[in-house]
């Protein structure tokens, strides 16, 4: 009998067909690139809090994520602006029973084996890949070090993992998932897949032409994959919007009556900000003063990262 692997035929016809399937992939993430910069909206709370109340009354998952929480600033958390490392506190401070692990350059080659990078690839960019791989690795909650935890975690994390994977959703119309904050078991097969495919893109020697390349990369591997596809309708969908709404504030881009409430907005369990924009601790500080919440802030010393 012929072993249709060792097939001459078989041979010459694989590599084709994953080069046709590859280059098939980069243009949909470039057509998707073009579609979602298209449909931008500025964005209030919209259907986060139906999403929320609708959380909360959820069974906790059977197999809730590891208790590590995973950062990342290259140069190291002590050269971090302030902001970044009040970010960096507030996870400590709301969650005292986990283990924030803040890597940097060094630590980061020690803790997970890493790709071969090729010289094109931004910093940002080369975070998409490690956060995947260290929740891979040892699983646990990936978090931007431009976050902000407002709630403990162990309010609510248990309830998101019934299928070992959770990251909030649609921060625009055509983005499915959000990258900021994920939560994952190590053999998840969503977080495996969305791994592979996102190597697949990455790792070539052909530069991104889109910095939301990887959440264009889940939306390829759902419609590819429908047993993935069942897997993220099974996965509890809490609107990114949400987490986006102190950007809004800080800009100033709601309306009066667009802008949240004191208990809405303490009802988030984080905030995502963007460090591209500026934004400063003492704005910060002040928008959390104004509603009445606890505001962030760089302790004076603040407990190290675990080794």
């Amino acid at each position: 009998m012929i072993d249709e692997a060792m097939h001459p035929r078989t041979r010459i016809l694989k590599p084709i067909a994953e080069a046709i399937t590859t280059e098939r992939f980069r243009r949909y993430v470039v057509r998707r690139d073009r579609q979602d910069r298209a449909c931008q909206q500025r964005l209030g709370l919209d259907t986060f809090v139906a999403d929320w109340d609708r959380l909360m009354q959820a069974p906790p998952a059977p197999n809730p994520p590891a208790r590590t929480i995973w950062m990342l600033w290259l140069q190291g958390e002590t050269e971090a602006p302030a902001l970044v490392r009040a970010c960096i506190e507030s996870w400590r401070v709301r969650n005292p029973s986990w283990t924030v692990r803040v890597l940097d350059a060094e630590s980061l080659v020690n803790t997970i084996a890493l790709p071969r990078f090729p010289s094109h690839i931004s910093p940002s960019h080369k975070a998409d890949i490690i956060r995947l791989r260290l929740l891979a690795r040892y699983g646990g909650v990936w978090a931007d070090a431009t976050t902000i935890c407002q709630r403990p975690l162990d309010e609510w994390i248990d309830v998101t993992t019934p299928r070992g994977f959770f990251a909030f959703t649609r921060p625009q119309p055509l983005r499915s998932v959000a990258n900021w904050f994920i939560a994952a078991h190590t053999d998840a097969p969503l977080l495996q897949a969305w791994l592979a495919w996102s190597e697949t893109y990455m790792l070539s020697r052909r530069p991104a032409r889109s910095y939301f390349w990887q959440h264009h990369t889940f939306d390829w591997l759902l419609a590819r994959d429908p047993e993935r596809q069942r897997e993220w309708d099974e996965t509890p969908k809490i609107s990114a919007r949400g987490p986006h709404v102190l950007q809004r504030l800080l800009d100033g881009h709601l309306s009066a009556q667009a802008r949240p409430t004191a208990e809405q907005l303490a009802s988030l369990p984080l905030f995502k900000l963007n460090r591209r924009k500026g934004y400063t601790l003492t704005d910060t500080r002040r928008i959390f003063l104004d509603y009445g919440l606890e505001p962030v802030d760089v302790s004076c010393e603040s407990a190290p990262s675990a080794p």
